[in-house]
């Protein structure tokens, strides 16, 4: 990303700073902004701001979709839109204009959920396209031994007769794979290791639906040779079928969704991963970097 990345706590003593940077940031607000109990307000002045400082390129991601889509969908008492709401706090900040008219959905604000489970995909990933957005985005990060499903027929986002939902306008209507209407999906190692092929498993979704890839890196861990013995404070191994009596042995191996449905052994292959800290752990996957931004996807 050429511009530069900032990070953007919106409390009472950092709210205006974003007027005081001219030159164009890309920034990642951080803090859940429509978690709940945080005030409708707070969201709508957070909104205002953005629309005020289009120079940036805001993210807000967030663990409560559901949330972010009654905010986007609801009127208050006085019959106010939430475009209408953000113009009513628009006024009187720094740099707004005298007749002016927000554009909707805001063009500098990308919207994003995260995912641990295939659980959350499915019931996450429909709240996030219910709503207006220039982008939207997912952040993987895997809890449970199964590779995430993105082809999932349960999607039910609001039937549209408009065919323009597919330029991020309108609510999405139902449809047969989330990646179809996911701009970017990106995927970071933590202190947990994750097996390489569900990293594969994902990037290739993206890659057959044309939608961007943003591998961010391995986290604490890394592939090494595979060995007999070792310390199962530093080294895991993932393998289809896990006995108990070893306990150095990690598993159970991710399956996918068919493999689950069918009953099958996970076809992912026996791998070992060493704790080495994140700054030797690297980011390539294949022999290669991925950091698709949104419009860049499919191909390898």
């Amino acid at each position: 990303m050429d511009r530069k990345t900032t990070k953007w706590t919106p409390d009472a003593a950092g709210l205006e700073q974003p007027f005081r940077w001219r030159k164009p940031r890309h920034i990642i607000i951080d803090r859940d902004l429509f978690a709940r109990g945080v005030p409708t307000e707070h969201i709508d002045t957070v909104l205002a701001l953005v629309a005020l400082t289009p120079q940036h390129t805001f993210e807000a991601v967030t663990e409560w979709p559901e949330r972010l889509a009654e905010y986007y969908s609801r009127d208050d008492h006085n019959g106010y839109s939430t475009p209408k709401r953000v113009e009513y706090y628009m006024v009187g900040m720094p740099g707004c204009p005298a007749v002016f008219s927000v554009i909707w959905p805001l063009p500098n604000l990308w919207l994003g959920t995260t995912l641990r489970t295939q659980a959350e995909a499915d019931a996450r990933i429909p709240h996030l396209l219910a709503c207006p957005a220039a982008v939207r985005f997912v952040v993987c990060d895997p809890r449970e031994a199964v590779n995430f499903d993105f082809n999932s027929d349960v999607c039910h986002c609001g039937e549209s007769t408009d065919d323009s939902w597919h330029d991020g306008h309108p609510a999405a209507p139902i449809v047969d794979s989330y990646l179809r209407h996911i701009d970017q999906v990106r995927v970071a190692g933590t202190t947990e290791p994750i097996h390489p092929d569900w990293v594969r498993g994902l990037r290739d979704q993206c890659v057959a639906a044309g939608t961007a890839f943003r591998f961010d890196g391995w986290g604490d861990w890394a592939v090494c040779p595979q060995r007999e013995y070792f310390d199962s404070n530093n080294y895991v191994q993932y393998l289809p079928n896990i006995s108990k009596s070893d306990p150095w042995r990690c598993g159970p191996l991710m399956r996918s969704r068919d493999d689950i449905e069918a009953g099958r052994e996970s076809t992912m292959a026996t791998v070992t991963m060493a704790r080495v800290g994140h700054a030797k752990s690297g980011r390539t996957l294949d022999g290669r970097t991925w950091d698709q931004q949104p419009g860049q996807g499919g191909g390898e």
